[in-house]
């Protein structure tokens, strides 16, 4: 079994890669993150929800650019 630490940072490396150039810039929501089921949850969004945790701010709600 891998450890939670290592786990994190291979989260970290995937969100890093699979970043999209389209996309505002991404990261791991650290408040969030846990273990369910052996399985670590690893949550992300936008920097820009992180700085005022706006709903509005999110992900999801950021529209596309052309």
């Amino acid at each position: 079994m891998m450890e939670r630490e290592e786990a994190l940072q291979l989260a970290v490396a995937f969100l890093a890669r699979s970043q999209r150039d389209d996309e505002p810039p991404l990261a791991i929501d650290a408040e969030r993150v846990r273990e369910n089921n052996g399985l670590l949850i690893v949550p992300y969004n936008s920097v820009q929800y992180f700085a005022s945790r706006d709903p509005r701010q999110q992900l999801l709600a950021h529209p596309r650019r052309p």
